[in-house]
């Protein structure tokens, strides 16, 4: 059951809401003028974040959406009204789903299939990390059918029709997430004491006009765009984003956009030169070229490098969604895991890995160090005593001195010698 329509209706829910009014477009405006943006681009984005929500699409069709800020400076976007934005967009259909900074996604959609209330949006509010890569969430956000254990009946299935929303004051994405995800970026507001009163006052009188234009511009026929430019979205770009202002405009938004997101290459050279660094600190072996890391020290960097806390059966996935052809990992005997890294940056062959996890007789032909000449000073009369005494100080050495000054003769010394 659901207290809010979707254009289309989706097959298999039962609608049960208010009557629609008469749409002409100024109450969603006037939704949207209590947030200040960047550019017009912005205020479509907004506009099309709002239809998404009222969109009955196929399941998994929905991008998810950043919600950040143009602000570089001090502030860092603080108090721009993010969270308030998804709040109040929230507001308008069933409510939203929050993911909480440190839950995992299979404990996420465990709640989520068994959460006995409706809702079309999730939230994962106040992003902490600045390099951002999630499987579970990018597999949330595309995947047609969300899975998981339901209580006292086995696994639960629920169709994906739910959008994904993010909030954070700047942030870097894994080249997967960059192309799921569409960002708005608001600007510094022109806030006053009544604001967020005066906004929950219009969204309560004026909620089913706001939805009625919703509807309106889902129901409309849309700009024609050209099919050359389409993203992964193409479905959802056709029945949604055509509806907005220039649309054309607004696509190229988005993809400039995703490309400055996509952290990929810059995060690949940061963790480079990070762990040039530790293995120079802490003078770890090399062979050849390359370096051996241990699993552990591995672990250690990645959570230094990422801002996050990961555990340390999840290092490998997160290097292969880097995509750091520079580390590969090998389990030796007594299952001891180490990586392999090219200090150079250069993929790693199979050469290296055989350089680094075998010991080989060395060849005649090898090139030896030539081990340096060292001149022993002759030392005479008394001082030969006190000389023998710090030459036994030696690991394995055992010398005695006789009255004399000789080394006294082993009592085998004949058996020694040849017949």
């Amino acid at each position: 059951r659901s207290n809010y329509p979707h254009y289309p209706s989706i097959d298999g829910f039962y609608y049960h809401h208010n009557s629609l009014e008469s749409s002409n477009g100024e109450k969603l405006e006037g939704f949207i003028n209590f947030f200040s943006t960047g550019s017009q681009v912005d205020r479509e984005l907004i506009k099309a974040f709002c239809m998404t929500l009222f969109w009955g699409g196929p399941a998994g069709m929905r991008p998810g959406f950043i919600i950040t800020t143009n602000d570089h400076g001090p502030n860092q976007g603080r108090g721009y009204g993010k969270t308030t934005l998804v709040d109040a967009i929230s507001k308008l259909a069933d409510g939203t789903l929050a993911i909480e900074n440190n839950e995992s996604m299979d404990d996420f959609r465990k709640r989520m299939i068994n959460n006995q209330k409706t809702f079309r949006l999730i939230v994962l509010d106040n992003l902490k990390s600045m390099r951002f890569s999630s499987a579970g969430l990018e597999s949330l956000i595309t995947s047609d059918e969300i899975s998981a254990k339901r209580l006292y009946s086995g696994n639960g299935t629920v169709p994906n029709y739910y959008t994904v929303a993010i909030t954070v004051n700047g942030v870097h994405l894994s080249k997967d997430m960059a192309q799921r995800c569409i960002k708005i970026e608001l600007s510094e507001p022109q806030h006053h004491q009544n604001w967020y009163q005066e906004l929950n006052d219009y969204i309560s009188e004026h909620r089913w006009g706001i939805i009625s234009d919703i509807l309106e511009l889902l129901q409309s026929e849309g700009q024609v765009m050209d099919q050359s430019g389409t993203s992964r979205w193409a479905t959802w770009e056709r029945a949604v984003l055509s509806k907005v202002e220039c649309p054309e405009s607004v696509r190229e938004a988005i993809k400039s956009r995703c490309q400055d997101s996509d952290d990929d290459l810059e995060a690949a050279q940061g963790f480079l030169q990070q762990l040039n660094d530790c293995a120079l600190e802490l003078q770890l072996s090399s062979c050849k070229g390359v370096i051996k890391i241990p699993h552990e020290i591995m672990h250690e960097q990645l959570k230094l490098f990422l801002g996050v806390n990961i555990g340390r059966n999840a290092v490998a996935k997160r290097i292969s969604d880097m995509g750091l052809v520079y580390l590969y990992n090998v389990t030796q005997k007594g299952r001891q895991v180490i990586w392999v890294f090219n200090p150079k940056g250069k993929p790693i062959t199979n050469e290296m890995i055989v350089n680094a996890t075998s010991v080989q007789k060395p060849s005649m032909d090898d090139d030896f160090e030539e081990v340096p000449e060292i001149n022993v000073p002759v030392i005479l009369g008394a001082e030969v005593s006190a000389a023998i005494e710090e030459i036994s100080e030696v690991e394995g050495v055992d010398l005695a001195v006789t009255e004399t000054g000789n080394l006294p003769e082993t009592e085998d010394a004949e058996s020694d010698q040849s017949p």
